[in-house]
């Protein structure tokens, strides 16, 4: 039998075919990031990890779907470091990562029922690794006034599963390496007008009163939605009011659906049928003089 030129080639060149193996395996594109928790966001803009001074969170579900048919592809789990990775081998990408909000849990301590809102996202404005930028105005996810869906099990597509938290990847390509696409997330902030459910005041007091505020140091921000002057009280929880009225503010994109129901622009909490939970620490604190609306 004749040989075969590939092996006569890697013979040459005293490869084998194992460590060709290894190197085509090694040449896999890969996206990896990090969810993490910003345990003292106070308003305004969200902030990237580093910034932070955040906290990686371990057990989020992260999904990951082809963005054109919006098909369920795969999912993973963040490790205790809040990283996570995805692997592929062929050209021409498109996919979306969506991190499950109500897996996400909070360094203060996993309290029942507890679920935050997205604070920050990384974004990607080409088709390349070097276009990545940081989504500032994210607070609340693609839309602040519905609550993220569940975990996706049953292979349902991205709309289906209620996706409300998550970044697309177009033309990923083998070799390709998409790195720190972090999400951001925080459990202090009111995002709708909802009598319950993720973004409501219903949902921050259910959070307040599960998770230990003895190192919380919420930080406060200005008008330009850039963190200013001295901090929240430290060791108190404050209700973070980010509910969109439909134009740019900082920590929030134009074109949302504005929520603002009085004549007066007040928000208005749909709570009149039912009474909100007792908080049993120190007085709830409402930024309402740096609310964006």
């Amino acid at each position: 039998m004749l040989p075969n030129p590939l092996d006569a080639a890697l013979v040459g060149a005293g490869l084998s075919g194992l460590a060709l193996l290894a190197s085509l395996t090694a040449s896999a594109g890969t996206i990896k990031g990090r969810v993490f928790e910003d345990v003292n966001y106070g308003g305004g803009r969200g902030a990237a990890y580093a910034t932070t001074g955040g906290l990686p969170r371990g057990g989020a579900r992260v999904e990951r779907y082809d963005t054109g048919s919006k098909q369920f592809l795969d999912a993973t789990t963040t490790g205790s470091d809040g990283s996570y990775s995805f692997a592929f081998n062929t050209v021409n990408n498109n996919f979306t990562i969506r991190v499950v909000s109500s897996s996400v849990t909070s360094s203060r301590r996993s309290g029942t029922n507890s679920v935050p809102v997205v604070t920050y996202r990384t974004i990607f404005t080409g088709k390349t690794p070097s276009t990545k930028g940081d989504d500032f105005a994210y607070v609340g996810g693609q839309n602040p006034g519905v609550a993220d869906g569940g975990a996706n099990e049953t292979n349902l597509t991205l709309s289906a599963a209620g996706a409300q938290v998550y970044v697309n990847i177009s033309d990923a390509d083998r070799f390709e390496d998409f790195v720190n696409v972090d999400f951001g997330f925080s459990f202090n902030v009111v995002t709708n007008t909802s009598d319950a459910g993720q973004g409501s005041l219903r949902q921050f007091i259910v959070n307040a009163n599960a998770l230990n505020n003895s190192a919380i140091s919420q930080r406060r921000f200005d008008n330009n939605g850039m963190p200013a002057g001295p901090g929240f009280p430290a060791g108190q929880e404050t209700a973070i009011f980010m509910i969109p009225d439909g134009t740019a503010r900082p920590g929030l994109r134009a074109g949302l659906t504005s929520q603002l129901t009085t004549a007066g622009g007040a928000a208005v909490t749909n709570n009149a049928n039912t009474t909100l939970p007792y908080y049993f620490r120190e007085l709830i604190v409402s930024n309402l003089s740096n609310n964006p609306v």
